[in-house]
């Protein structure tokens, strides 16, 4: 195991660092991490003062048989500077490396930093971190010469860190395996914390499967699982209540279904698809905007809602499909493809209604086109026309549409 720390120029005192139930009495913070961990090497970051003033006196506290290797690094006056020490840790080690840091000397900016490393090693290097060691001099314990002083490993902390990224990727792209991962390497995780894994996985499926009716009954109780959850990780997931609520929020706005309220049933599906947009999930945005055109004409005639793929193809798509050629010829008695919800819409609708449908049955029709082809097609537009498209031939109708009837 490597052991990373940091050394500047300071009036360095003796004291009894205490970990637990083991202590060791010197002047230097990474000397006790050294007796406390045993590493077989320890690297240690250090300014030019400070290899001159310190590094001896540092050197003789450690144990014989520990191989040292100094590396120098600036002052961090900038932020240049600060990317060169953080360049400059990161250089020492390689995926695999087992690492523990002792982040108590240095500079004031170098914990930080020590931590923040300690977290990209983690997560972005692939290196094991084993413990991430902080004397606490300034709360030693005067009342005993010499002072006893608490050591404390902030490696728990860092897990802050992983639960914020796994929430973020969650609420973003609607990925929660890297949150259940979290879940389940709690200690002997409760029914309750079983359950919020598995809702989470279900709900990670359903919106990557652009399944709104699943996605809408899972969301739901999600919530309820994570709600449930959070009072077995309330001690060891201090921040747990605020990610839920995060969590609870972005995929709440997602709950109602179409085949139980169809009003709102189409707002929640409005938002999903915006959802989707935003996150750069055109595929899936494209798929359920299709969906969601065909579920509000049916709320626009006043029809009952439906599933059956006869009727949602044969009646309400190709109703759609039949005032668009009628729009194009000019003449609606000529198209025989008009089938009654074609004549109803004809017949009955404002213009800026039919306008819009047609804008959108067409712009959606274009992209998706695009994109269930992956680009094999001699005139396959590029990846911005395929985007830009989305935003203006799928999205803004859609939107007007759903103010049109009340839906946004």
């Amino acid at each position: 195991m490597k052991l990373l720390t940091f050394l500047g120029v300071a009036n360095y005192q003796e004291t009894v660092y205490v970990w637990g139930d083991v202590e060791h009495t010197t002047r230097f913070a990474p000397a006790a991490s050294c007796y406390f961990l045993k590493p077989d090497s320890v690297i240690v970051f250090l300014t030019e003062d400070a290899q001159q003033q310190v590094f001896a006196d540092f050197r003789k506290e450690l144990p014989v048989d520990v191989e040292v290797n100094p590396q120098p690094v600036p002052l961090g006056r900038n932020q240049q500077e600060l990317w060169q020490i953080f360049q400059s840790v990161t250089a020492t080690v390689k995926p695999g490396d087992e690492v523990a840091f002792d982040i108590t000397h240095g500079l004031r900016s170098f914990p930080l930093i020590g931590l923040l490393v300690a977290a990209f090693l983690k997560s972005g290097v692939g290196a094991s971190l084993k413990h991430v060691l902080y004397g606490a001099f300034d709360v030693r314990d005067q009342s005993v010469k010499p002072a006893r002083t608490p050591v404390f490993d902030l490696t728990p902390m860092l897990v802050l860190l992983e639960w914020t990224a796994a929430a973020d990727q969650f609420v973003q792209t609607g990925d929660a395996r890297p949150m259940a991962r979290l879940l389940g390497a709690q200690p002997a995780p409760s029914p309750a914390v079983k359950r919020a894994m598995q809702t989470l996985s279900d709900v990670s499926l359903a919106a990557s499967l652009c399944q709104p009716l699943e996605l809408a009954s899972r969301a739901q109780q999600l919530g309820q699982d994570l709600q449930h959850a959070q009072t077995d990780l309330s001690q060891t997931v201090l921040p747990f209540e605020i990610l839920r609520e995060r969590v609870a929020d972005t995929f709440g706005a997602f709950t109602a279904r179409v085949d139980q309220n169809l009003l709102e049933g189409l707002k929640a599906q409005l938002k999903l698809i915006e959802w989707y947009y935003q996150n750069n999930q055109l595929m899936q945005a494209m798929t359920l905007a299709r969906e969601w055109m065909i579920d509000a004409v049916i709320f626009r005639l006043g029809e009952q809602f439906t599933l059956n793929a006869r009727d949602r193809e044969e009646l309400y798509a190709r109703g759609i499909t039949g005032v668009e050629r009628a729009a194009r010829s000019g003449n609606s008695g000529a198209i025989q493809e008009l089938n009654d919800v074609s004549r109803q819409i004809l017949q009955e609708w404002r213009d800026e209604e039919r306008k819009t449908l047609i804008e959108l049955s067409q712009g959606i029709q274009a992209v998706r086109n695009s994109l269930a082809h992956a680009g094999h097609k001699q005139d396959a537009m590029s990846l911005r026309k395929i985007a830009d498209k989305a935003e203006r031939s799928v999205l803004q109708p859609l939107r007007r549409l759903a103010k049109l009837w009340g839906v946004a």
